[in-house]
């Protein structure tokens, strides 16, 4: 059995294992964004370090790249259990890395940097609470489970939005389910499809429609590589809103420096990010000009 040091764990160090558990795996400059304001690259790391060395969390390796990312240990999971809502299923483990780092990505977008307030629930979460303790704006069912939620800017508090990353294509006859899922709720207002092809949209935009012709509206899509590119500010590709954006769906004003800091925060796979430029650098600068 590996040797592990002991250690006393600090209310950053529970902050990191839960932030570990909820979205299951983030690269080490993502950590330090969301969670290590004002600090150096460097302290984040070496804290991380500290932490894997006690058995509480360990580096995984990007099946395609060189890239490195973070999750718990059922060391960590233990230590930060006690403090999470009552569970109906045991668990924190990542079954698909790339797809579950992207879904963060997309999800947290300008809260890996700020704490602007946009309330959202994670497949992490879906998953393991009992669905009588989800939120009231989401559905509250079992029959599908979404790659997470944010709740709507409508002025209606019962809204929101749906999050289905799909880098890969289910079978045709998985659509028709999620198609009549999504019509089921009226308070699911958008439903946006990540993708990497646009006859991937295209497809899957064909079977929900013929599944349940009166829901299509909702589904919007949107390229992997735009929203790598654009952030929330990608277009989506097709349906009565073209020219939308994650960014006008979710009604918020975002800061316009933020896209490049959250790609690297979360999308840098590095051990150790040791240029990464902080976003308070970058609003200093932008500030200056």
């Amino acid at each position: 059995m590996k040797k592990t040091h002991p250690i006393t764990l600090t209310e950053r160090d529970f902050q990191i294992l839960h932030f570990l558990w909820k979205w299951k795996i983030m690269t080490t400059a993502g950590i330090y964004t969301r969670l290590f304001p004002g600090c150096s690259v460097r302290r984040a790391y070496k804290r991380l370090l500290v932490l894997k060395k006690a058995g509480f969390i360990r580096y995984k390796n990007l099946s395609d790249t060189r890239g490195f990312v973070w999750a718990l240990t059922k060391k960590g999971y233990a230590s930060v259990r006690p403090k999470l809502p009552s569970l109906k299923e045991d668990g924190f483990r990542c079954e698909f890395l790339e797809h579950d780092l992207l879904t963060a990505f997309v999800q947290l977008g300008p809260r890996a940097l700020e704490d602007q307030e946009i309330p959202m629930v994670t497949e992490q979460e879906l998953r393991r609470f009992d669905a009588c303790h989800y939120p009231t704006w989401i559905p509250r069912s079992t029959a599908h489970r979404s790659d997470g939620y944010w709740k709507s800017s409508s002025e209606n508090p019962d809204t929101c939005v749906a999050l289905e990353v799909e880098l890969t294509l289910k079978k045709d006859t998985e659509y028709e389910g999620v198609a009549l899922f999504y019509a089921d709720f009226p308070g699911v207002t958008t439903v946006l499809w990540v993708v990497n092809k646009v006859t991937h949209a295209k497809k899957i935009r064909a079977l929900l429609k013929a599944s349940e012709p009166r829901a299509i509206a909702k589904h919007r899509f949107v390229l992997v590589e735009d929203l790598k590119l654009d952030g929330w500010d990608a277009k989506f590709l097709n349906g009565p809103e073209e020219s939308g954006t994650l960014k006008r769906l979710l009604g918020k004003k975002m800061a316009q420096s933020w896209l490049n800091v959250a790609t690297l925060s979360i999308l840098d796979t590095r051990k150790f990010p040791y240029d990464l430029v902080t976003y308070e650098t970058r609003k200093t600068a932008s500030n200056l000009h």
